[in-house]
């Protein structure tokens, strides 16, 4: 678990802690991890087999290959790896063998992600080898078997849920345009940032904000000084929290996502979403979400123009976002799970 915050390692963190409140046994076995959630887990009833370690140049290769020194204890143990590892350990034929598939990226913009040739063929190994194979959403698991062409029979549908404190809805000093994540390449932030920026009114009006992703570069602080009062923050959890509480929308824009965490954290948060209608992003926000077709930058604004000005129709996302979010919960996650491990061992 080579990731401090968020991302694979938080989705582990919290499927452990699920499935130890099911009664079944986890140990999560790592022996070097930076994530901060694991830390809490052993209170939890979670056994943790490692030592936490700062971040350092090189931490994700040795942690990966330190990962073949892990062992499985019992007959009937289940091994769920938390990533595509390139030398696979061999495991007794009495263990039970789980992988997740948090999306397809690799496979569907090869050109849009460092290294995504090497990380697709270890995924798809790792999905070869295993017994369960487990899809974050209904868009991933379709695009797995559309693009190796593999049964479904092995997989396993788990939606994920949102780990973020939740803090009262606030008005800041100036409303504020919310993104998060990555910006680059699918992500298409450049439509925001040109929506934005065509728009005297919402330049005017509304702050642009970018939670997370790499610090902006030469390139991207030009063109946010001429976009207007744009700007780039990191943080903890309780920073994100804060920001979903305080802003007027979250804006996706990506066109994939393999699930997209960020509209649910935001409509945990009473925060209503705009978002790109593309990969499983309607499968998360459902009818919770204002849908546009992200290819048109003008149409984005003439939809925030139109939403940021109508109280009643951001009240209206609001609540059927918190609605919305009420299907998502890790203890569900861990259900189904935990289902699915029993049935594998049958």
């Amino acid at each position: 678990m080579t990731q401090r915050f968020g991302g694979v390692s938080r989705y582990f963190a919290e499927l452990a802690r699920g499935v130890a409140r099911t009664g079944m046994r986890v140990e999560i076995d790592s022996p070097i991890y930076v994530t901060d959630a694991v830390q809490d887990l052993e209170r939890d009833g979670v056994a943790v087999k490692g030592t936490h370690v700062p971040v350092f140049p090189g931490v994700t290769w040795l942690g990966h290959g330190m990962a073949k020194l892990s062992s499985a204890r019992g007959k009937d143990a289940i091994v769920h790896e938390t990533w595509y590892l390139e030398q696979r350990r061999r495991w007794p034929s009495t263990i039970r063998r789980a992988v997740t598939v948090h999306d397809m990226i690799c496979e569907r913009f090869p050109g849009e992600v460092q290294g995504a040739n090497a990380q697709a063929r270890r995924k798809r190994q790792a999905v070869e080898h295993a017994d369960l194979i487990f899809c974050v959403s209904e868009t991933t698991r379709a695009d797995a078997v559309d693009i190796w062409g593999i049964s479904s029979d092995r997989m396993v549908v788990t939606p994920l849920a949102s780990s973020l404190p939740i803090y009262p809805r606030s008005r800041p000093s100036k409303p504020f345009i919310l993104y998060v994540g990555h910006r680059a390449g699918y992500k298409n932030f450049a439509l925001l940032l040109q929506a934005y920026q065509s728009s005297a009114r919402l330049r005017s009006d509304f702050a642009l904000i970018c939670f997370g992703g790499p610090r902006f570069g030469d390139t991207e602080k030009q063109a946010a000084l001429q976009a207007g009062d744009v700007h780039h923050v990191a943080g903890s959890d309780a920073v994100l929290a804060d920001l979903y509480a305080r802003a007027s929308v979250l804006v996706c824009t990506s066109r994939y996502e393999g699930f997209g965490l960020p509209l649910l954290e935001a409509m945990s948060a009473g925060c209503p979403v705009v978002a790109v209608r593309s990969g499983s992003t309607p499968e998360v926000g459902g009818t919770a979400a204002h849908y546009v077709e992200g290819v048109d930058s003008a149409e984005l604004a003439r939809t925030l123009e139109t939403l940021l000005y109508d109280e009643s129709a951001l009240m209206d996302l609001s609540e059927r976002g918190l609605a919305r979010s009420h299907s998502f919960s890790w203890d569900r996650t861990a259900a189904l799970t935990v289902r699915a491990y029993m049935e594998v061992q049958s």
